[in-house]
């Protein structure tokens, strides 16, 4: 199912935890900004550069850093960055995950989008909803996405009551790169 972006309801923040294209798509990005150029966004400092030119209203937070939200109907949220995984040199900045907490924090949901974070960093937090991977994506001798055990671990580690599954690999990719990707686990080995 294709979506347009005028199709979409009314966009109180936009959550973006990575600086890559396939997280934070110019060619989506550009026309979102133009209808909304006031648009309240959440991102990594990572994505600065190509998130400054478009967007007005832009808070970048390192992991342990947060920011509340504030929805047109008054209702808010507290947003707190957590560690992603590094996607380059290991001096590099990690990109972000996220909580994202009710205001007297009875509801908390995690999202991050390869399964990669500091267990250090998320032993102290908890969430009731967790959005994961749980099917892993590789390339020869390296783990592109995580997901199954260590999808596993991260719930338990955040006393989650639920989680969605994120399908990640459920997608048409060309190139060379999308020949040598391979999935590893389903769904019902997750279970």
């Amino acid at each position: 199912m294709f979506v347009q972006l005028t199709d979409l309801p009314q966009v109180d923040c936009l959550l973006i935890t990575q600086s890559l294209d396939d997280h934070c798509h110019l060619k989506t990005l550009k026309p979102l900004s133009e209808m909304s150029p006031n648009l309240r966004v959440i991102a990594t400092p990572n994505a600065k550069s190509l998130l400054d030119p478009l967007f007005r209203n832009v808070t970048y937070l390192e992991p342990g850093q947060e920011s509340e939200v504030e929805a047109a109907n008054g209702s808010k949220v507290r947003i707190q960055a957590t560690a992603g995984p590094v996607l380059g040199p290991p001096w590099q900045r990690p990109e972000n995950g996220y909580l994202v907490i009710s205001p007297q924090g009875q509801l908390t949901l995690y999202y991050e989008p390869h399964c990669v974070y500091d267990k250090d960093f998320l032993q102290k937090e908890h969430a009731d909803i967790v959005i994961t991977p749980v099917i892993k994506q590789l390339l020869p001798n390296f783990t592109l996405v995580s997901g199954q055990e260590d999808a596993v671990q991260l719930a338990k580690l955040l006393h989650a009551k639920f989680i969605v599954p994120m399908k990640n690999g459920d997608l048409d990719s060309k190139g060379f790169l999308a020949s040598i990707v391979q999935g590893e686990g389903t769904i019902e080995s997750f279970k």
